[in-house]
């Protein structure tokens, strides 16, 4: 059981990334249903812990998806950008190498997605040429504004949970404000974005005060 479920774990895994292993984004309705299928098949192994976690999913995969939206959107606009073919589907699988490298969670994990994001980089170094860094800082650029909508309502309930568990599961709109104040204004101690908050790269100029001090000044 454990290891049909970890085959199918995988085939949802690998569906959820924007591109597949050439470099082409995915097709969302192949997607969409890829993941349906592995979920049914998740169902029939009849494990009780397992049911009410693959029927949420299921229930809610339209809004987990809608990141390929904006993922079609950006990628259209790269591909005017970046109109070497190869060079486009390179500096793409390198974005997704990154950004599983900064999501890994062990030193194993980190060195593999390391390593072939390298890999991928110095190909279309060669491909590129003098244009390379600047169509390379381009296109991550532009990938990173593609949001998951599943990852970022899972980053929202890990940020509130916390304070929810405190107070029994009563909160305040006054304590809500006061927890996106903070979230917004405080740094990122470690990863690609350390030493800024979010409120900074949103505007793209940075504060003059601590989150604290700010708050205190309001």
């Amino acid at each position: 059981m454990y290891e049909d479920y970890l085959y199918l774990f995988n085939c949802l895994r690998q569906n959820l990334d924007l591109f597949d292993e050439h470099g082409h984004l995915r097709d969302s309705q192949d997607a969409y249903q890829q993941i349906r299928t592995a979920l049914d098949l998740m169902k029939e192994l009849g494990h009780p812990p397992l049911l009410g976690i693959v029927q949420t999913f299921k229930d809610h995969l339209n809004s987990f998806l809608l990141y390929f939206q904006k993922a079609q959107q950006v990628h259209q606009g790269l591909s005017t950008i970046i109109q070497h073919p190869e060079a486009l589907k390179i500096l793409c699988l390198a974005w997704q190498l990154n950004h599983k490298f900064y999501q890994a969670r062990t030193t194993k994990q980190r060195h593999y997605f390391q390593q072939e994001r390298d890999f991928y980089l110095e190909y279309a170094r060669e491909v590129l040429g003098l244009r390379f860094q600047d169509l390379k800082q381009q296109a991550f650029a532009l990938l990173d504004t593609v949001v998951r909508a599943s990852s970022l309502v899972e980053t929202v309930n890990s940020l509130i949970r916390p304070y929810l568990n405190t107070c029994k599961g009563q909160i305040t709109q006054d304590t809500l404000n006061l927890i996106m104040f903070y979230h917004n204004h405080r740094r990122f101690a470690d990863g690609k974005r350390k030493r800024q908050a979010p409120i900074e790269i949103l505007r793209g100029r940075p504060l003059k005060k601590h989150w604290l001090d700010l708050l205190m000044a309001a």
